[in-house]
């Protein structure tokens, strides 16, 4: 009967992997997304654009350093 809680755990902490994954192609792809030369984002001028569009590409991908470096300490343990 205790292994039911710590199974739940396991699958609560699988899918926080994949969402946190997920997310890392989210950001990523919004911030590729808004330095495209045709997005429609008229209440941004072509600076704001630029630096929030590498900002969301730089989280991204510590996001994604972040979540790899954690999925890899915990295949460790």
């Amino acid at each position: 009967m205790t292994d039911v809680p710590h199974k739940s755990a396991g699958i609560f902490q699988n899918l926080l992997k994949y969402f946190g994954l997920i997310m890392v192609v989210v950001y990523i792809g919004a911030g590729v997304l808004i330095l495209l030369p045709g997005t429609q984002l008229s209440f941004l001028n072509r600076n704001s654009r630029l630096i929030l569009g590498i900002a969301l590409i730089a989280y991204g991908i510590f996001r994604g350093w972040r979540s790899l470096k954690s999925i890899k300490n915990e295949n460790l343990d």
